[in-house]
């Protein structure tokens, strides 16, 4: 299949506010620690109470002619002192009203505090979706030509790899949502035990932390390039859902010319052809370097095996490892879906190649990736659709992602190719011959010869 395609030059993505303001929880009040009273001081009130009803019996025994109102005045002063001594809270204690000023004072600093953490963990979320695009939207984006954005080397990447506000978005391909730590962290004074707290404050300050120390729903990707194979397992629909949203996201983040994706799959199975056929419409598919040396259309990364692929790409696996951290090429992310076969290195390409990355989909047997608590190279999706990796369970839920909105995306990206790529075949053809001569018929096709063309090997 040859399409004529047309040069894209992405625009550079505009480096966000990144601040690593840190943020001071202040601890919680402490309760005031009231000394037991003597027991003379806690029988006080009892006497006082009693005083005052002998009195007053005593003044109702004397008759109305012996009764006046100035008798009062006594039982009235030593029932106010013993009001006002409970008031201020006994012997020694802080009276309601202090303890009720210093909460207002305290709530309010928390009030402020959690505007200001809020406003970080919408920059973080804001930061988090720009680098890693919901995958049911990526149609609409390339609309917009935002795609192709994060290079391995530009302004916007330097400015990230110093940040811990997201994750560096290159070779990072998004799977889903999550929680994530705020960045930079609350900070806070170690606690007391919790009785020597006081408790309206200590509810509020457990609140604060439990709700505010992590950012929720936020977009969560996985690095395919710090290791040579990653293996998927668990729910069979899960693991389809989340190789398309690391091919959707490693195609609209990365250029063709720095990311290739390649599929192998069993071709003889009509379920794997209806699977990744959409692939196909992807500029990452292509191969553009051998199209420019050989002035036919770009072939597609696209094998049955293993074997095949390692025998099929010798040159570009030699050139890999003759050359190392110097090789030009694109780095390369292979999808393998042989779910009747096992999957293992060949014996050429033993320990993986350097620049390429299998994700191992579906197979009878896994040879390639063991568990190993240490690394990230085992994901494991369960049929409720949550991510776990070795050291930490439930890490996130995977996009649900169907093939014919993979299809769209793919076939929206289809019409465009690297500016500094060439597209081989009609689109080389047409640039040699000028913009006023139209490509031959043979040339849209792909057919430099007619006379020597041979359908069976093009296919």
């Amino acid at each position: 299949m040859n399409t004529r395609t047309v040069p894209f030059r992405p625009t550079p993505r505009r480096i966000p506010p990144l601040r690593d303001h840190i943020h001071t929880l202040e601890s919680p009040l402490k309760a005031d620690e009231k000394i037991k009273p003597p027991i003379l001081m806690r029988l006080l009130p009892v006497a006082i109470v009693v005083l005052v009803v002998v009195m007053l019996i005593l003044m109702v025994s004397m008759g109305r002619r012996m009764f006046s109102p100035m008798m009062l005045m006594m039982p009235a002063m030593l029932l106010m002192g013993m009001m006002g001594m409970t008031m201020h809270g006994g012997a020694g204690g802080n009276s309601m009203a202090e303890v009720d000023v210093d909460r207002k004072n305290w709530l309010i600093q928390i009030r402020e505090l959690r505007h200001q953490v809020q406003n970080q963990g919408r920059r973080i979320h804001a930061l988090a979706v720009a680098n890693f695009p919901n995958p049911n939207t990526l149609t609409s984006l390339t609309a917009y030509r935002r795609m192709w954005q994060v290079r391995e080397s530009n302004a916007y990447m330097e400015a990230l790899a110093d940040s811990k506000l997201t994750q560096y978005p290159f070779m990072t391909a998004r799977a889903g949502v999550g929680m994530a730590p705020l960045e930079p962290a609350i900070t806070f004074d170690p606690q007391e035990v919790p009785e020597n707290l006081e408790p309206v404050t200590a509810g509020a300050f457990s609140r604060f932390l439990r709700t505010q120390q992590y950012v929720t729903n936020i977009p969560i990707g996985i690095r395919l390039n710090e290791e040579r194979a990653y293996g998927l397992r668990g729910d069979e629909g899960g693991r389809l859902d989340l190789s398309r949203s690391f091919i959707t996201s490693l195609a609209f983040n990365h250029t063709p010319s720095e990311v290739a994706i390649g599929i192998i799959t069993d071709t003889s199975r009509q379920e794997c052809v209806k699977e990744w056929d959409w692939v196909k419409w992807l500029p990452h598919n292509q191969d553009y370097d051998m199209a420019a040396a050989s002035g036919l259309p770009p072939v597609r990364y696209a094998w049955r095996s293993m074997q095949e692929y390692a025998d099929k790409m010798a040159y570009d696996i030699a050139a890999r490892n003759t050359q190392g951290s110097e090789y030009e090429g694109p780095n390369m992310v292979i999808f393998v879906d042989l779910p009747d076969e096992n999957v293992s290195w060949p014996v050429s390409i033993l320990g993986g190649v350097p620049g390429v990355v299998f994700v191992i989909v579906r197979f009878a047997t896994d040879d390639i990736n063991h568990y190993d608590d240490t690394r990230v190279n085992v994901i494991a999706v369960d049929e409720n659709g949550m991510l776990s990796v070795p050291g930490r369970r439930n890490l996130l839920t995977i996009d649900r992602f169907p093939r014919r909105r993979a299809e769209n995306f793919a076939r929206s990206l289809a019409r465009w190719r690297p500016a500094e790529l060439g597209g081989g075949g009609a689109t080389a053809a047409s640039t040699e011959a000028g913009e006023g001569d139209l490509p031959s018929w043979f040339d849209v096709l792909g057919i430099p010869d007619i006379d020597s063309y041979d359908p069976r090997v093009v296919w």
